[in-house]
């Protein structure tokens, strides 16, 4: 029997024709079909990206000998990975290319199917292109434990900051890399950038490495040349056709129109300007807004097209809510359509977040509810999908704005909690943590997006001038140094403890161990060891030390803790000086005592 945690691997190979032997090696007359002899019948979509050239390396430009070329891309519920290798012709005097596929397809969405391919593949031994099957290849174990992006996740946080930068710095695809930009840059990091990216910006994932000329470049993400003279040649073929990563963390309009500025954008945002000036809408367009949300709510999601564009147009900012609010679905109790309703309402900016999600933490107590719930969450997602699939980016722009500032609500309020809360704020960051941790929407994307752009910002000490959060933080830089200036000691702030919390459930660990840095001065074991990344330098600390000074830190600070510890222990020893005085005998009772106590644990 298979696990379940093991996916099945099958391989094909690009047919060579007319096969022989000259001065001890194969060689072929030329090519047969794209896609030869397969263990298993190959899946349509594969068959169909081969034949049109998505994986093809230019043959007059194969990998050197003895070299190899790695290409990977997600066909739908297909991953594959092409290895590509140097053979010549059967006169010796053109090289070609030969392919060996291997692909599989993932039972679930969190799979990485090319990262499972890659890993297989090099613990396989690399096999490659062969003329005649060999022994080693008839003893390749197709079944392969499957890993998913979580796994490289954790990874990616092992990275140096070196690659971190080069994420930073990636805004546009394909996005072509010098052979020099990183010394090893072996594929697996390539495929770990390709992650974070399509994390980012939802794009598909496909990826080149060592290549030198590939057929088409502008159909992948990233590409890795194998010299710059391949940089040259890929970068002249696509230098027309970049497209720019729409950024999900530009919390500002006016920032992404000065971004797109410099980089060679299709989007035209010529028209911010005007719309932002936007201020009236006739009352018959209020009234077909009001409609199209009340229509979305009672399941006629064939709407929301068209909402989309009235938001393109008009930007909610500018809406008369007074008109388009129906407050008789606002005052009826919760139900299918009120959730839904209320959920639109949020992600087009009228609810606040964190009354919104205090308002649905009160009617989830049944399973009609939480179905309720999701599938409003789901609502939410596919408008912001719409207006991305539609280039409405004015209003694409617009939702990931209120997106981005409803987390920004959420972790302030997180901070605001009481390290000793009460059972009703103990409710308050239950529903946080399952809406941007647990709820598997489009909070949770947002979530790991803003996460991993709150670590590049602490890193840089880079000015964030619109996130309050991110300011927050910095007040409380501020305050400590001028604590260790002035006390020379290092105040700490308990009310960081949640949020350390939090960014451990999101396994974001270098969040979690610089939160709980600032607030109690020491990192929890397990947490302190998967910090890969050491924002500031932090204190690793066993379960065992943690003692009743811990929990007496937490609602005074540790360092007003320390003095209480400290004025406690003089005032114990004057007492027992003063008992001592009034009897003398009392120093020997004390010593036989602890004789006592010790032979007893003996």
């Amino acid at each position: 029997m298979v696990s379940q945690n093991v996916v099945q691997i099958h391989e094909f190979s690009r047919e060579l024709i007319d096969v022989s032997q000259k001065d001890g090696r194969y060689v072929s007359g030329g090519f047969g079909k794209e896609v030869g002899v397969s263990d298993v019948a190959v899946p349509e979509e594969i068959q169909q990206a081969v034949n049109k050239g998505d994986f093809r390396i230019n043959d007059n430009y194969p990998p050197q000998d003895g070299e190899y070329a790695l290409i990977a891309r997600d066909i739908n519920e297909y991953s594959v990975l092409a290895v590509a290798t140097r053979q010549i012709d059967d006169k010796g005097e053109r090289p070609l290319v030969a392919y060996r596929y291997f692909w599989l397809e993932k039972s679930a969405q969190y799979i990485d199917g090319v990262g499972t391919l890659l890993l297989w593949w090099l613990r396989s031994g690399k096999p490659c292109f062969e003329f005649q099957v060999s022994e080693s290849s008839s003893k390749l174990n197709s079944n392969a434990q499957y890993y998913t992006r979580e796994d490289f996740d954790v990874y990616f946080q092992q990275c140096s900051l070196q690659v971190v930068e080069i994420l930073s710095k990636i805004k546009h695809y394909p996005y072509v890399f010098k052979p020099e930009s990183f010394r090893e840059f072996l594929p697996w990091i390539l495929h770990t950038l390709a992650l974070q990216l399509q994390k980012q910006y939802d794009t598909t994932l496909s990826w080149a490495w060592n290549v030198r000329l590939l057929d088409y470049p502008e159909r992948f993400l990233l590409i890795y040349c194998a010299d710059e003279k391949a940089y040259q040649e890929n970068t002249s073929h696509i230098k027309t056709r970049l497209k720019s990563l729409i950024s999900p963390t530009s919390f500002t309009l006016e920032s992404e129109k000065n971004a797109d500025r410099h980089s060679n954008s299709p989007i035209d945002t010529s028209n911010v300007t005007q719309e932002k000036e936007q201020r009236e809408i006739d009352k018959q367009t209020l009234h077909l807004i009001k409609k199209l949300l009340l229509d979305i709510a009672r399941d006629n999601e064939t709407q929301i097209s068209h909402l989309a564009t009235y938001l393109d147009r008009y930007p909610s900012a500018n809406w008369d809510w007074d008109a388009i609010v129906d407050k008789i679905t606002m005052s009826n109790s919760a139900n299918y359509y009120t959730t839904r309703y209320r959920a639109l309402l949020t992600i087009l900016g009228y609810i606040k977040v964190p009354d919104w999600l205090n308002w649905w933490s009160e009617h989830n107590d049944d399973n009609d509810d939480k179905k309720s719930l999701i599938t409003s969450l789901t609502l939410q997602k596919r408008l912001i999908v719409t207006t991305k699939k539609l280039d409405q980016n004015n209003a694409y722009r617009q939702l990931l704005n209120y997106l981005y500032a409803g987390i920004i609500e959420l972790l302030l309020k997180c901070h605001s909690l009481n390290t000793f809360y009460s059972k009703e704020e103990k409710k308050q960051y239950q529903a946080i943590e399952w809406l941007l941790v647990k709820s598997n929407s489009i909070w949770c994307e947002g979530f790991d997006n803003y996460a991993f752009n709150l670590v590049y910002w602490l890193i840089r000490e880079e000015q964030v001038e619109d996130d309050s959060f991110y300011n927050k933080i910095g007040e409380t830089f501020k305050e400590r140094e001028e604590w260790k200036q002035k006390y020379k000691f290092i105040k700490h702030f308990p009310q960081y403890t949640r949020l350390a919390y939090l960014f451990a459930q999101q396994k974001n660990y270098c969040l979690s161990a610089f939160f709980y840095q600032l607030s109690d001065g020491r990192v929890p074991a397990k947490i302190y060891d998967r910090d890969y990344v050491k924002i500031i330098p932090t204190t690793r600390v066993e379960p065992k030390e943690r003692n009743w000074l811990s929990s007496v830190s937490n609602l005074f600070s540790r360092d007003t803790a320390v003095h209480f510890a400290i004025l406690f222990s003089i005032l114990s020893l004057i007492s027992a000086a003063f008992l001592i005085v009034e009897n003398p005998n009392l120093l020997n009772e004390i010593h036989l005592q602890k004789i006592r106590l010790l032979r007893e644990n003996k």
